[in-house]
């Protein structure tokens, strides 16, 4: 009878199983499609919310499933990589935050930060025409106009050297219309203060602040009048409005009129007050006196009101602005 090799026998025995490992050279791919499938889904999330949100979210939702991420790894007894993934995590949510302090408009809190901007960039639209009124004895006229009543130049030229823009104002040349081949040069100069940051929609060279044209109004057209005017009082008189994509050139003599305009917040189709800002639009009233009404509260009898500076009209906001 043979003799069976004792020795091959127990060393095929204890020789550890290689079918795995075959199999795992046999694998197609790295990742599962169900970790494919999620690591697609989680990148456009936060491709979305950068978008929508600013790039401070997108970063911060990355550090958090990164995080998420590496505890189910560690949780799976993979603990080496693991900590490499929360490590990425918690420096990518930390870059979020390094985001947010040096980059504000596209931190944690941009809308925010766009509406402190936006507050600040009227309040010195405000000074300004308080400024020219001061000197001039009133504020500018909505437009100057020629000749034969074509509008010419605009009230945002006119206050340039007031917003510490007198080398922009000393290149103009109100000889020619805003349009001219001189003043054509000075179209992308658009001063800071003209431009609301939420504002993305439209040209960069287009305003975000305007006035409203009309009889009863601040701004009657060629004639000017000043803040003592508003028999309604300061409080209830509207000077300058927001408007959001409004296709109007900075330099250009044309703003909101009261008749043409729309009577509504925000409207659907034509011109009209509106902003980018969630909830509230920013006005300026009086002597630069800023107030952001909520656009609930903005019915078209009270953006009557407000826009009439002698309708004899009762406007009280003293709780709500």
């Amino acid at each position: 009878m043979p003799q069976i090799d004792k020795t091959c026998y127990n060393q095929r025995m204890t020789e550890p199983n290689e079918t795995p490992a075959a199999d795992e050279a046999r694998r197609p791919f790295q990742f599962s499609l169900r970790t494919m499938f999620v690591a697609t889904f989680v990148w456009a999330v936060v491709c979305a919310i950068g978008v929508t949100f600013g790039l401070g979210w997108a970063l911060l939702v990355s550090g958090m499933a990164c995080c998420c991420g590496g505890i189910c790894l560690w949780l799976r007894n993979k603990k080496e990589l693991g900590v490499q993934i929360v490590g990425l995590g918690l420096a990518t949510a930390l870059l979020a935050l390094v985001v947010s302090i040096l980059v504000p408009e596209h931190g944690l809190m941009p809308n925010a930060v766009k509406q402190v901007g936006c507050i600040k960039r009227l309040k010195f639209i405000g000074l300004a025409l308080s400024q020219y009124e001061d000197v001039h004895g009133c504020l500018p006229p909505a437009y100057i106009a020629d000749e034969s009543g074509k509008p010419m130049h605009s009230w945002r030229v006119l206050i340039l050297p007031y917003l510490c823009e007198d080398k922009v104002y000393q290149k103009y040349n109100f000889d020619e219309p805003w349009d001219g081949p001189n003043n054509r040069r000075l179209h992308d100069m658009i001063p800071v203060y003209y431009h609301c940051p939420a504002d993305t929609s439209g040209r960069e060279t287009d305003t975000s602040y305007a006035v409203v044209v009309g009889p009863n109004t601040m701004f009657p057209g060629e004639e000017s009048v000043t803040l003592s005017d508003a028999t309604d009082g300061s409080r209830a008189t509207a000077v300058v409005v927001e408007v959001k994509n409004s296709g109007i050139h900075w330099m250009e003599p044309r703003d909101l009129h009261v008749v043409q305009m729309a009577p509504t917040v925000d409207p659907s189709a034509g011109q009209g007050i509106s902003s980018r800002h969630p909830g509230v639009v920013h006005f300026i009233f009086g002597r630069a006196t800023i107030r952001s009404p909520s656009k609930e509260q903005l019915t078209p009898e009270i953006i009557q009101a407000i826009l009439s500076r002698d309708g004899g009209e009762e406007v009280d906001f003293e709780d709500d602005w």
